[in-house]
């Protein structure tokens, strides 16, 4: 495990982890599945080289490689259910009313067809088309700390209509097709449902693309810093130097919403070392907003991007060999326990 050197401090860790395991052990009505899943967990904590099912099993000191197959293939229990408990710890060790939902898009890689939602489609990470799945996180990035909240797998058409691939992966007879932004949606849903403490929520330009998403939030007076797929035309005349010794930064419009109160912003941004790299952000808050505050959520979402790029890496987020629906659920809710255990015992970094 990435544990630290002081040994009392180490101490506090395996009590935390403990405490955080015994949260969702009762969504396992058997013991074994319940110790695979603190054992799976535990191993994507360690120093393990690539964290697949027989890494894993390897770290927990098991010969074969079976018994995490079989917690993520087939042993019974509710990877939503477990979700709906990390949340709950995410908000006790991160939860503050500054924070920002940060939607982000990643694609995984494969080979072959037998990948639930594998395709070849365009991939959010390289901006190429390629063989690979796409999942929708929701990050959740406060003063305290940033983890994963949520997860979806985005399904194409080509798998939503074929019965003999949705049978092979096991797909439930209720998942019809979903864009990736209605997706994202149903997982800010979730987050108001359950009353996590948020202030905004920032996005891709596979968001802002979408006017339903964005009527939907500010139908809900959900303030939203959204990045837009391209720069606009026209030169930008005077730009503002920001609490940012790296970037500068400037409105590009500013206008009342027909939500009374509330105000639609266009922003730039621009590196001062590549001052023609410029990018741009819809934003939509009340009206007072201060400049630095949408500032604030930009700059959150592309820190959050490249946290989550190396949590991938750290809780073996891309590490799974699974081919099945429920499999990839449950590989992902349990790599964001991981993640979220990480985040509470991180010490807090101000965003």
């Amino acid at each position: 495990m990435i544990m630290p050197e002081n040994a009392a401090v180490k101490d506090s860790w395996w009590v935390e982890l403990e405490d955080l395991l015994a949260r969702f052990a009762g969504r396992f009505g058997r013991v074994e599945p319940r110790r695979r899943a603190g054992e799976y967990v535990r191993g994507l904590l360690a120093p393990v080289a690539r964290k697949t099912g027989s890494g894993l099993a390897s770290a927990a000191g098991h010969a074969s490689p079976d018994g995490m197959h079989k917690l993520l293939n087939s042993s019974r229990w509710d990877a939503d259910a477990v979700r709906d408990d990390l949340r709950g710890y995410a908000v006790e060790h991160l939860g503050a009313a500054d924070a920002v939902l940060v939607l982000r898009e990643v694609s995984f890689t494969k080979k072959g067809t037998r990948s639930v939602g594998v395709q070849r489609q365009h991939s959010p990470a390289t901006g190429r088309t390629e063989n690979c799945q796409i999942g929708v996180f929701l990050t959740y990035a406060s003063s305290r700390g940033t983890t994963v909240l949520d997860r979806e797998l985005f399904l194409p058409r080509s798998w939503v209509d074929d019965p003999d691939r949705r049978t092979a992966a096991a797909v439930p007879t209720g998942r019809t097709y979903a864009t990736r932004t209605q997706l994202a949606q149903a997982m800010v849903g979730r987050a108001l449902t359950s009353d996590v403490p948020f202030s905004w929520v920032s996005g891709d330009e596979e968001q802002v693309r979408d006017p339903r998403f964005r009527r939907w939030l500010e139908s809900r007076r959900v303030p939203y810093v959204l990045a837009l797929p391209r720069p606009r035309e026209g030169a930008v005349r005077r730009w503002t130097a920001v609490p940012d010794p790296d970037r500068e930064w400037t409105v590009l419009a500013r206008h009342p919403s027909r939500h009374a109160g509330w105000e639609r912003w266009m922003l730039a941004r621009r590196p001062l070392a590549h001052r023609e790299d410029v990018s741009h952000y819809l934003g939509f808050c009340p009206a007072g907003t201060r400049t630095t505050d949408l500032v604030r959520v930009a700059e959150i979402r592309d820190r959050v991007h490249a946290r989550l790029r190396a949590g991938t890496d750290q809780v073996g987020l891309e590490d799974y060999e699974v081919r099945q629906y429920h499999a990839w659920y449950r590989h992902m809710t349990l790599a964001m326990a991981a993640y979220s255990f990480l985040a509470a015992m991180a010490d807090a970094n101000p965003m």
